[in-house]
């Protein structure tokens, strides 16, 4: 990975920075450990409201190898005291752990320094789980309304919309399909997930035509794969402009709103594959290889029939 494309990349002002900064700044050093684009925007935009937190301007010019123990322990209580989530500030503990070893290993910090920063213990307690799973008639609204247009961007919305929910496809795994990840005679598509690790999902027959039917709108042109693009006002396809993550993202919002849907987070679509996976009787580890996740424990939190139950339950109890 080029450092200075790096540096820039995340630069408040694009500038490039110091040649301490590009080589020697352990939060720097803890980014390039991490494997994609998004979770280093994630990371780099907490490390920004840390720095601030800590007294210094940015994550670039925060002398992190000084920040000790006392620091993050204050840190920890005084978001405790706020009532922060968990998983906010055990987050924020995790980056910091994170970068204190790089700091460690760049001989910036002694042995003892880093021992007492790796001990704190991170925070106790849940929230409860966000999201939801889509109803089939929030799911069939979504995908039948983007057809009933009849133009270029309903069939390319639907398509995307089958994705999301029949396969549980990530918005930076639907913005990085290419055609040649198709295989139609399995009616399988080879998906780049996070970590860059590679996984096979298997479409059904009501997905796949909705696939197959906006590729076949594409006009193949040399060395341009991708297979989402953007679409002009006019209906005409841009193929050399393929859809980002946040164009998904305002798609689903638009879609949502323009169909009268309860308001959804488009991740909610890959909830909602997990959740109808478990309802056709797949067990844990099924779910878990088809999610593409490392740990069952992750895939336990997109299982949303439980709440659902609870819900339907709790309103029939008589007073």
């Amino acid at each position: 990975m080029n450092t200075e494309v790096l540096v820039l990349d995340y630069s408040p002002n694009g500038q490039l920075a110091t040649e301490r900064t590009k080589s020697q700044n352990p939060a720097l050093l803890y980014m390039m450990t991490l494997g994609t684009k998004q979770s280093r925007d994630k990371v780099g935009q907490l490390l920004n409201h840390l720095a601030r937190i800590f007294g210094y301007a940015d994550w670039l010019s925060t002398p992190w190898e000084k920040i000790r123990q006392p620091e993050l322990l204050a840190l920890k209580t005084k978001w405790e005291i706020e009532k922060k989530s968990p998983t906010t500030i055990n987050l924020a503990l995790s980056v910091l752990k994170g970068v204190a070893r790089q700091a460690w290993m760049a001989n910036l910090m002694t042995d003892h320094e880093f021992t007492v920063i790796q001990a704190i213990k991170g925070a106790r307690g849940s929230r409860a789980s966000k999201g939801r799973a889509l109803t089939p008639v929030e799911s069939s609204r979504l995908i039948v309304g983007c057809e009933m247009k009849s133009d270029t961007k309903g069939i390319r919305d639907a398509a995307i919309i089958a994705l999301g929910i029949g396969c549980g496809l990530r918005r930076s795994e639907i913005a990085s399909l290419r055609t040649s990840s198709l295989n139609a005679e399995e009616q399988s598509i080879l998906v780049m997930g996070k970590g860059n690790k590679e996984r096979t999902v298997y479409c059904s027959d009501a997905v796949w035509q909705r696939v197959i039917r906006w590729r076949d709108l594409r006009v193949e042109t040399d060395g341009i794969e991708e297979l989402f693009c953007s679409v002009s006002k006019g209906g005409k396809l841009n193929l050399a402009k393929r859809l980002t993550e946040d164009a998904i993202f305002k798609i689903l919002r638009t879609r949502a709103k323009e169909f009268g849907l309860k308001v959804f987070a488009p991740h909610d679509l890959r909830r909602t594959y997990a959740t109808r996976l478990f309802e056709l009787g797949g067990d844990l580890n099924v779910v878990r290889q088809a999610m593409g996740h490392a740990s069952i424990l992750t895939t336990q939190r997109y299982d949303k029939r439980g709440e659902e139950t609870v819900k339907q339950l709790s309103k029939r109890v008589l007073l």
